[in-house]
């Protein structure tokens, strides 16, 4: 399992946190790709490359005042981790 590092899913948090608070919000967004990458399935160095690309991306959009984009962006992050857990949910199952 390839995690983020602590500090960065903190600031991304405290930097999102700031942003608002609604179910498709950044900050939510970034809670639920941290309920993702907590479930450790596996991750390509790609995959994981994406993924950290995103989370900074989106960070950064929310803190310039763009939640709009930034739930863009980081719905991307949540899709490829939704489709890497799904590839690993069928290849355990072969």
């Amino acid at each position: 399992m390839i995690r983020f590092p602590a500090v960065v899913l903190l600031a991304a948090i405290v930097l999102l946190g700031a942003v608002g608070c609604g179910e498709n919000d950044p900050a939510s967004q970034i809670d639920t790709i941290n309920e993702l990458m907590e479930k450790d399935f596996p991750l390509t160095e790609q995959q994981r490359s994406e993924v950290e690309r995103l989370v900074a991306e989106g960070s950064e959009l929310a803190s310039t005042g763009s939640p709009e984009q930034a739930g863009a962006v980081l719905d991307g992050a949540i899709e490829l981790l939704r489709f890497a857990e799904d590839a690993a949910m069928f290849n355990k199952s072969e």
